[in-house]
């Protein structure tokens, strides 16, 4: 009777969770084509709080930033229910419950990552029934990958709200993958090695506090999907499980294509079937083959508050001082 329940207690928490190692696939999938752009258009501003991401020059802080040339930005998503087969009207895209912009700069040899609270506050493109555009609405961010009659436009839609997000940064390519997915990512990487930091033994008696193991399929599910029964119970508490366990995953990654000059080929094939994206194969993998040994700096996120919307649900407002911030030391380097 207990394991029926803690069964029906998994199966209705499907969130972030899958949505993760949709990370970790983009990490197979991870280095993705540089942008070299023209390096002379200089266009002097002044302070920019708006649109700061289009700017080739800018003054921030009393100093004059220049944008970042040689860099490739991409959005990872991991969707909860969103199967074509599943999909019948504009509004039946599924959640995009995990999502996180990746920045690789190919200059410095290093990768930046940011991940984005799912109900941070965001424009987002809506569309009728008819499936029409019908213009933005402020809503949870989450909810960006809902609107769409395809998959490749629902991915646009959540896109672009990231885009609006960060004051009109281009974002090159996205990366997608169905939460169900989530065995298969695990078993790409042989497995992924985690401390755990809370005690997880209700739903396992080896992952308990402190434990040092490396995933099962089941347990990694168990990692990234329980919430309420795990430490505070807050959605903050389990980021910050995603972000140990994504930087633990890109570890192992790396290390396993460092050993086997065919592995990131291998896990590519294994992944393919789970993967929608706006990026051939070909310039995938050679970007992964090209950048796989950059240095991946710490996972960051926004500042901002929580507070309980007009309809009964959590929104994060992000700090604009925030976002304006991470751009410029983003995107943007001193002149």
């Amino acid at each position: 009777m207990g394991g029926n329940r803690r069964d029906k207690r998994m199966s209705l928490r499907r969130n972030v969770v899958f949505c993760i190692l949709g990370f970790i696939l983009a990490v197979a999938a991870f280095m993705i084509a540089s942008r070299y752009e023209d390096a002379s258009r200089v266009q002097e501003r002044g302070v920019s709080t708006a649109n700061i991401g289009v700017h080739e020059r800018i003054e921030h802080n009393g100093k004059t930033y220049v944008e970042e040339t040689g860099i490739t930005t991409i959005l990872i998503m991991g969707i909860d229910g969103s199967s074509e087969s599943e999909r019948y009207g504009a509004r039946q895209g599924g959640q995009s419950d995990f999502m996180m912009l990746m920045v690789i700069d190919h200059p410095d040899n290093e990768v930046h990552l940011l991940q984005i609270d799912r109900d941070t506050i965001a424009e987002v493109e809506t569309f009728g029934i008819l499936g029409n555009p019908i213009g933005t609405k402020a809503m949870q961010i989450c909810l960006a990958h809902s609107f769409g009659n395809s998959e490749e436009q629902s991915c646009k839609v959540a896109q672009n709200a990231v885009s609006n997000l960060l004051q009109g940064i281009d974002i090159d390519f996205y990366i997608s993958v169905n939460m169900d997915s989530m065995a298969l990512l695990n078993k790409t990487l042989r497995g992924v090695p985690v401390t755990l930091e809370d005690d997880f033994s209700e739903f396992d008696p080896m992952m308990t506090e402190g434990a040092e193991i490396t995933l099962t399929d089941e347990q990694a599910e168990i990692f990234m999907r329980a919430r309420m029964e795990i430490g505070d119970g807050t959605n903050a508490s389990r980021m910050r499980r995603h972000r140990m366990f994504i930087n633990n995953a890109m570890e192992k990654f790396k290390r396993l294509a460092s050993e086997d000059a065919d592995y990131i080929n291998t896990a590519y094939e294994e992944m393919e079937s789970a993967l929608n994206m706006d990026i051939s194969k070909a310039r995938l993998l050679n970007e992964a083959n090209r950048a796989y040994r950059y240095e991946i700096r710490p996972i960051k996120t926004l500042d901002g508050s929580y507070m309980v919307g007009d309809d009964g649900f959590i929104e994060f407002h992000a700090d604009e001082t925030s976002i304006v911030n991470w751009i410029v030391e983003t995107l943007f380097r001193e002149e």
